[in-house]
Order: C-alpha cells, then structure tokens, then sequence
C-alpha cells in the first residue's frame, strides 16, 4: 500500500491528472488507500482534489491459487467543489415500512 505521506503527495500534485494502481492487496491496504485518495477535499486531512475509480480489473497472475492482484484507474475529480455526482449513495428502488408476504399482507 501507500504511505499516507504519498497519498497526500498525489492528492496536492496537480499534474497527476491519472493514477494506475496495481494492488496485490486488494481487501487489504488498497481498499484504505482508495477510501483516501477519494474522499471529499479537507483543508487540514485531506488537502487537494480528490480521484475517482474508473476502471477496475482483477489480473490471476497465479492460476490455481486464491491470489488475485487488482489494477485500478484513478482520475482525478474535477466535479463543484469535489462533491460527489447527486443521487450518489442514495437508496433506489423498493419501500420503506413493512414488507408484505406473498400474499399482499404484513
């Protein structure tokens, strides 16, 4: 993974527009080096613009074993004030309140 230095490096580098990230840890540190490298702008925490995965793609360079390396690209987030595109998160689909049973009671 990537030193929390680094990823402050990259966050503040304006010419870093992409970032290809090969990872053969990907349930482990990648998963806290994509959570920084993403997160909205902090003046303080997190200075700089934040990225965005594009692209993922799993790579089994070990055939037959569990292993599994993960290459990511990354590019940086150039939306208002780094938020987030709307609707992003939300919940769709379904009702709150009761489920009812098949034959349409509670």
């Amino acid at each position: 993974g990537l030193h929390r230095r680094v990823v402050r490096e990259l966050r503040t580098c304006d010419a870093v527009k992409r970032l290809v990230y090969v990872s053969c840890n990907p349930t482990g540190s990648f998963v806290e080096n994509a959570v920084a490298l993403c997160r909205r702008e902090h003046k303080t925490s997190r200075p700089g613009r934040p990225f965005r995965p594009i692209k993922a793609i799993p790579v089994d360079l070990f055939p037959h074993t569990d292993h599994c390396e993960l290459v990511v690209l990354f590019e940086r987030y150039d939306g208002p004030s780094a938020v987030p595109p709307a609707g992003a998160g939300k919940r769709r689909g379904g009702r709150r309140g009761k489920n009812k049973n098949e034959n349409g009671k509670a």
